[in-house]
């Protein structure tokens, strides 16, 4: 019988392969929509890290475009998705139509992205085991 036989670290490298291409078929959102909740996270993480309080956080449309260097439509397009599938919350603020978003609690919560697989952590482990 013929097999390819595989370290751990091997499967490190497929997983993270697996991920990549395997969630961008299976996500609800858009690449930017993606891209964009991604790096709220991060921005979050970051300023609770600095000693930022959690619920003063938001961002204004104009502070995201020139952080990411995004077109104003590509941001809008991400930014209507994200708001419509409750990813965030959208308020006006100061006079002139200022517009200021921030990560919903569910959103903010959920940081789990697998598919099911096992990680490599979790492989293992098993591994161990036997």
């Amino acid at each position: 019988m013929n097999y390819i036989e595989a370290t751990p670290e091997d499967y490190e490298h497929a997983h993270a392969l697996a991920l990549k291409v395997l969630w961008v078929s299976l996500d609800e959102l858009s690449r930017w929509g993606r891209e964009l909740v991604d790096w709220m996270r991060l921005e979050l993480d970051a300023l609770l890290s600095q000693g930022v309080v959690e619920g003063t956080v938001s961002w204004a449309r104009r502070e995201i475009r020139e952080k990411l260097n995004w077109p104003d439509r590509r941001l809008r397009e991400a930014l209507d998705e994200l708001v419509m599938m409750e990813h965030l919350e959208q308020r006006r603020g100061t006079p002139g139509n200022v517009f200021h978003y921030s990560l919903s609690p569910q959103t903010k919560r959920a940081r789990s992205r697998h598919l099911g697989l096992l990680t490599p952590d979790e492989l293992r482990v098993k591994l161990t085991l036997k």
